[in-house]
């Protein structure tokens, strides 16, 4: 959280007010999680066909993943549905208190492809995602030797506005994107 808060300088010298606020009783989780289970049943609805007579199509993965929606009830997804509509709501409310949210784009910094996904990798961005606001990521200015990101998130409509916004701070802060080893070695 330190890189973040070091951050924050940037963005002042672009000249935004930077204002504090509390995520109140919003569990990220908790969110992503009933959004997941929503978008499971609607897969399961839309490849019903697939799934029903051509189950070799999925993967094992994936496969796990859309027959989790058959250990849930009607009401589990009713309450998925309440959960994440309420987040919505929630993010909506919070871009009342200024033009644009800031926030870290994950809990943690990147980590290592031996390393297992972390749980709460998409808790963050999936705030953007269940309101249908525009978002961006850009990485955080830091010595650290594995990257972290912050998001931009804003108002319906701002996407343009948000892609000026990251552009000016790229000036700014003369941030030069690099390609690292581990990605070039992908390539080769």
């Amino acid at each position: 959280m330190s890189d973040f808060n070091a951050n924050l300088v940037a963005w002042q010298d672009l000249g935004c007010e930077i204002r504090y606020f509390q995520l109140a009783d919003f569990d990220p989780t908790k969110a992503r999680r009933a959004g997941l289970l929503l978008c499971e049943a609607d897969m399961r609805i839309e490849y019903a066909t697939e799934w029903q007579n051509k189950r070799e199509l999925f993967s094992d993965y994936l496969s796990a993943l859309l027959s989790f929606i058959d250990t849930k009830s009607a009401l589990d997804l009713t309450k998925a549905h309440d959960v994440v509509t309420l987040a919505k709501l929630q993010a909506r409310s919070w871009l009342e208190q200024g033009d644009y949210l800031l926030l870290p784009t994950t809990l943690q910094r990147a980590f290592s492809m031996q390393e297992a996904i972390p749980a709460n990798q998409a808790d963050f961005t999936s705030i953007a995602n269940f309101a249908g606001l525009p978002a961006l990521s850009i990485p955080m200015l830091s010595s650290a030797k594995l990257p972290a990101g912050m998001q931009l998130v804003g108002k319906i409509g701002s996407d343009f506005e948000l892609l000026d916004l990251a552009a000016k701070w790229q000036q700014l802060t003369a941030y030069n994107y690099t390609v690292s080893r581990a990605i070039s070695f992908l390539y080769k």
